[in-house]
């Protein structure tokens, strides 16, 4: 354009000849179709999106343990996804309201384990992630460079030239924020319109599925305690020097220790 601006165009070329067959010129139309190739980038971003939605929702469905189920999802969205860099941060209840960053996958030299984290209501907790958990709200910036949230790493950001946009999406349960979930994109068309919505699907179905792991993780904890405590019991009643009997609700005696057993032999139980 004259502007300077490069768009994408097509071209039709063709040869004008003279009587003779001999060539003399080409004559071109040059048509731009800027706006058919946002249409096809759009649709195609939708299509990722559709499908990375499906991938991680089958995954959280089948899921037994949660750090596996944070890493996979994380792997889909940067393998189905298209997408650079993702890491999934779990918000803890500490001092400091800690952001403990439970895994990433992509970009492998963006590594999260030097960098600190927080949702507290301060200046280190005003970027994307932070507002996310502590509002319980998705959080976009299309571009990292100007956003107001990400002005304490500016230089880091500007030291980068991989990433331009970013959203950062909520992990809820039904009583509290659970962490974040961040993906990153190298271009500042992404993260608008319909894609949003769709990666939304993805957050609620993993913060519904940490809930539903979490809450079976603790079940399981408390069968075996109480697994424990019952074998604990039981040699106890064993090792007592003086007679137990455990009768049921209808007064039927279920058990009776050895030294029972010794004290009033013949007793029927």
């Amino acid at each position: 354009r004259k502007d300077g601006e490069v768009v994408p165009v097509h071209v039709t070329a063709t040869a004008v000849r003279d009587k003779d067959g001999r060539y003399v010129m080409s004559r071109a139309v040059v048509t731009d179709i800027t706006e058919r190739k946002r249409a096809e980038n759009k649709k195609q971003r939708l299509d990722r999106a559709w499908r990375l939605w499906n991938a991680c929702h089958t995954e959280t469905i089948g899921a037994d343990e949660e750090s596996a189920l944070l890493q996979t999802v994380c792997r889909h969205i940067v393998e189905t996804g298209n997408y650079p860099m993702a890491w999934i941060g779990l918000s803890e209840d500490d001092a400091d309201k800690s952001i403990r960053v439970a895994c990433s996958f992509g970009d492998e030299h963006d590594d999260l384990s030097g960098v600190r984290l927080t949702w507290a209501d301060n200046e280190l907790g005003c970027g994307l992630a932070s507002t996310a958990i502590r509002e319980g709200s998705t959080q976009v910036a299309q571009d990292l460079r100007t956003h107001p949230a990400m002005a304490p790493w500016k230089e880091a950001i500007r030291a980068q030239r991989a990433y331009h946009s970013a959203i950062a999406l909520p992990l809820k349960s039904n009583q509290s924020v659970l962490g974040v979930l961040m993906i990153y994109s190298m271009n500042t068309t992404s993260f608008a319109g319909e894609e949003i919505p769709l990666l939304e699907k993805i957050s609620v179905d993993l913060g519904s599925g940490i809930e539903s792991l979490r809450l079976r993780a603790a079940q399981e904890r408390a069968k075996t305690a109480l697994r424990e405590h019952e074998a604990l019991l039981h040699h106890v009643l064993e090792m007592l020097p003086v007679g137990v009997f455990i009768a049921n609700q209808d007064g039927v005696i279920v058990h009776g220790n050895p030294a029972g057993k010794r004290i009033w032999a013949g007793i029927r139980y």
